[in-house]
This record gives C-alpha cells, sequence and structure tokens, in this order.
C-alpha cells in the first residue's frame, strides 16, 4: 500500500508539474551558434524576462554535455540549465532543421497553437526589442487572465488615475488627496497622505516671523487652504514622486498674497515615517507640471512652462537623472505642438505614454521624438460653455482614456460619448486602422483602464479589482 500511496502520489506530483508548464503561453526554440559571444548583444538580456512566458528548448550542434556547460557559464546562461521549463538539446538534425542563417544563433517564438510569432537573431535593433518586449506583456497578460487582483483599499468614490510600472500598481485618488502602491497581489506598499503635507514644510520662509502672519497661516489652514493637492504621480523602482500643487502664501509688505507652486516630492515607499525630499521646485523657470512617461525605460517627460511676457505654456520634452536628490534636465527640445481649435478656460492637460503625447481634449498623438502628428479614428468635437461666472459645460462626442504604441502598432481604448459605449481599436505608426472592437456590456463596471500593450489593458473595477483585459489575443 505504501508503494501504492507513493507512485499515487508522484502521478499527481508530475501533472501538477505539467499543468505548471501548460501555463506558459509560449514556446521559444533556439539554435545555438556557439562560437557567439552572447553576453554582448542585445536580445541575450531578455532570455530571462521570456524564461517567464515560455517553455524553452536550446538546441545545440552536436556538442558536448561539458561544452555546453562551459558556453552556457561563459555567458551567463547558467540560470537556463536550472530552469525547469528549459530543455538543452545537443543534436545536429534539430539544429539543422532550425538553421536558417548559418552565422548567427536564432529564436523562434511559438505560440500554444504552433503558430510562429517571432524570428529573430540577438543582434536586434530598437523597434524589435520594442516588439519583443511587447511579446513579453502579452504573454504574462496571458498568464494572468483568470486572475483577480482584490487591492487593499477602501476608497472607491471616484473615478482614479491608475497606472503600472515596475511591478506595482499605483492609484491616484486626488479627492481623497491619496497616492497608494500596491504589490501584483494587491498588497498595499505606501500610501501618501497629502493632507499631512504642510507648504510650510517645503517653503521655508512661509514659517511665520510675527502674530499677524501666524494668524493668516493659522486661518487659512483651519479653512483648509493650505492643503496640497496631488496633480500626478509615477513609480521609479522604490520610490513615488508625487507632483502637488502646494499653496505659497506671500507674505511681503502689508498685504497677503495666496498663490501654488508645482513642487515635485519623493517618497521611499520603505519609510514608514512617510519622509519626502523636494527633487524638483516649480517656482524655478516657473514650472506648471512635469508628466512623465511611465512605458520609458529612461526618466522622461513633457515639461509644462508658463510664459509669462506672452501669457502662454510652453511644452519640451527632456530626459533627466536623478542626483544628489535633485532632478536634472540632460536633455531638452522644444515641442511645437500643431495648432487646433481651442476653447477658452479649458486645460488641455498633457498626457505622455510611450513617447505619444496627448493633450486632452484633442483627437492626435503627437510623437516627441520624430515632431509626427498621428490622426485618431474619432473626433473629440470639444465644446466649452460659460453658464455664469464659475459655472463651465464640457461637452465633446468622444475621449481617449488610454493608449500603448511598440512601435509597430498602437492600441487605443476610448469612448464614443454619444453612443455611450467604449472601443478598442488597432492602428499602425500612421493611424491606419488595422482592428476595431466594441468592449462589451460587462465591462462597464470597468472605472479605469491602462493598457500594457497594444493588445492588452489592466482594468480598475468599481470594486477595486484589477482584471486583465484581453483584445485580439
Amino acid at each position: 500500500m505504501k508503494n501504492v500511496a507513493k507512485l499515487l502520489l508522484l502521478c499527481l506530483l508530475i501533472q501538477f508539474v505539467s499543468c505548471q508548464r501548460i501555463n506558459k503561453p509560449y514556446l521559444l526554440k533556439i539554435k545555438m551558434k556557439e562560437t557567439e559571444c552572447l553576453k554582448c548583444m542585445n536580445a541575450h538580456l531578455m532570455l530571462k524576462d521570456f524564461t517567464d512566458v515560455a517553455e524553452m528548448e536550446i538546441v545545440f550542434n552536436g556538442m558536448s554535455e561539458k561544452e555546453i556547460n562551459r558556453f552556457l557559464e561563459i555567458n551567463s546562461l547558467n540560470y537556463l540549465r536550472e530552469s525547469a521549463d528549459c530543455d538543452i538539446i545537443s543534436d545536429k538534425k534539430v539544429f539543422e532543421d532550425l538553421n536558417s542563417n548559418i552565422m548567427y544563433s536564432e529564436c523562434y517564438l511559438l505560440n500554444r497553437q504552433g503558430e510562429q510569432l517571432a524570428h529573430f537573431n540577438f543582434r536586434t535593433n530598437d523597434s524589435t526589442i520594442r516588439h519583443l518586449e511587447t511579446l513579453i506583456r502579452i504573454g504574462k497578460s496571458l498568464m494572468q487572465k483568470d486572475k483577480t487582483i482584490k487591492l487593499d483599499t477602501d476608497y472607491n468614490n471616484s473615478l482614479k488615475a491608475f497606472s503600472y510600472r515596475d511591478d506595482k500598481l499605483l492609484l491616484l485618488n486626488s479627492s481623497m488627496n491619496l497616492v497608494q502602491t500596491f504589490d501584483m497581489n494587491g498588497r498595499l506598499l505606501c500610501e501618501v497622505d497629502g493632507t499631512n503635507i504642510s507648504p510650510l514644510d517645503i517653503f521655508e520662509e512661509m514659517q511665520p516671523l510675527d502674530s499677524t502672519q501666524a494668524t493668516a497661516i493659522n486661518y487659512l489652514k483651519n479653512n483648509g487652504m493650505l492643503q496640497s493637492i496631488p496633480e500626478n504621480a509615477f513609480v521609479n523602482g522604490e520610490t513615488i514622486w508625487v507632483g502637488y500643487n502646494v499653496p505659497y502664501l506671500d507674505m511681503g509688505g502689508t498685504q497677503f498674497r495666496l498663490r501654488s507652486y508645482y513642487e515635485l516630492l519623493s517618497f521611499d515607499t520603505r519609510d514608514n515615517n512617510k519622509n519626502f525630499r523636494v527633487i524638483c521646485d516649480g517656482r524655478k523657470d516657473n514650472i506648471q507640471k512635469i508628466v512623465f512617461d511611465n512605458e520609458d525605460g529612461n526618466i522622461s517627460a513633457v515639461k509644462v512652462c508658463y510664459d509669462r511676457i506672452n501669457n502662454k505654456s510652453l511644452l519640451s520634452f527632456d530626459t533627466y537623472i536623478l542626483s544628489d536628490d535633485t532632478l536634472f534636465t540632460i536633455y531638452s527640445k522644444s515641442i511645437n505642438y500643431p495648432e487646433f481649435e481651442r476653447q477658452r478656460n479649458y486645460a488641455y492637460e498633457p498626457r505622455l505614454k510611450c513617447g505619444l503625447l496627448n493633450l486632452q481634449g484633442t483627437d492626435f498623438l503627437y510623437d516627441v521624438k520624430t515632431d509626427s502628428v498621428i490622426s485618431l479614428p474619432f473626433n473629440c468635437n470639444l465644446k466649452v460653455s460659460q453658464q455664469g461666472d464659475y459655472n463651465f459645460e464640457v461637452k465633446s462626442d468622444a475621449f481617449l482614456l488610454d493608449w500603448y504604441s511598440d512601435g509597430q502598432e498602437i492600441g487605443i481604448i476610448f469612448r464614443d460619448i454619444k453612443a455611450g459605449k467604449w472601443y478598442h481599436k488597432l492602428l499602425t505608426m500612421n493611424g491606419d486602422v488595422i482592428e476595431s472592437r466594441e468592449l462589451s456590456p460587462s465591462e462597464s463596471n470597468v472605472k479605469n483602464y491602462y493598457m500594457t500593450s497594444p493588445r492588452t489593458a489592466l482594468c480598475l473595477t468599481n470594486e477595486n479589482e484589477i482584471l486583465t483585459l484581453l483584445i485580439g489575443v
């Protein structure tokens, strides 16, 4: 009986391992050329990422086991030998069957139906790298398609800015004055409460020097007029950068004047005391806002400055480094955003993703690196009418919610306001429509989308759950 029980346990274990392998949606076959130095090439760095989403077959041209082990060690690929989902084969015939280029190693990426998704070698250009990164993202989405992530938050009152970066989910809830980050299991990692961000801790000159100044500051504070309001947020590794609109009381002379400035603060997610550092002071150069590209591996952003002489906002595309707790610009170029019919009293908030800029309320994307314009397949027809001194009505036929581009395709999600429906469209880089899909009625429970590839998105529901949406995959 003991032997039967052991045999049954072994069968269950084999079945469990097999099920685990099936969860990976890809098969990556690699014809390995032993004369290549793989660690010197771009795509070599992506093999580690492919192990998360693909079973792998590494095929050598009849090499001995000792030679194979030496090759893997020299090229820092020992992890492939230790992976349960990687088969290493040394067979001249199998090698020859995969051999379309005698000079280089080759990779064949297949889906579970045996269809070839990509064929590449390790000497890849940036465009191919971005496309492979897209396939890895889609693979991770396929593995998450039946998984629901419940976020550890009790706030559920309004539309929230929602993003994903560095394996962290970020919610910006302006009405609750909260910025929250979660891991991919929904566990709350860090919560930044804007009500605890005192302007007096940012602007030292606001410390009262006499009873009159103290009375003015206390009055404003007690009436909620010295509260820092979050404008945007960005995850950078283990830190969160939050751009706040921070009140500033100008106490020069006999009269006081209340202003506000954009201040970029950095918080360490591991610091329970929620201490912060000012990494960019918006008072300098009249910075109104810095909008980071969440999908750029570097720190890049669109910066909005205010030209007081000509009474207009100026846009620039900037690349930064962080040094000595300060954000330094290492590259900058002006953006000449195309002319369009502007409506008075509308902010046209800038949004930047995958190197593509959109001013909210316009129906085109602007490539900040090539200065090209991509027209979108809908018309916003934005109109603003004034109903009173401080009451404005904004009407629009369509609204662009989110997008993603890998340099070969662009996926967009937008709302047709007249029809009351959400749509996904897949576009070429010229804006031509490849595929179009109406999002199903059951997705009306979705509060917000964050696209993770041209064909996939994370969805935030009204119950603060994260779902994975696969579109045409």
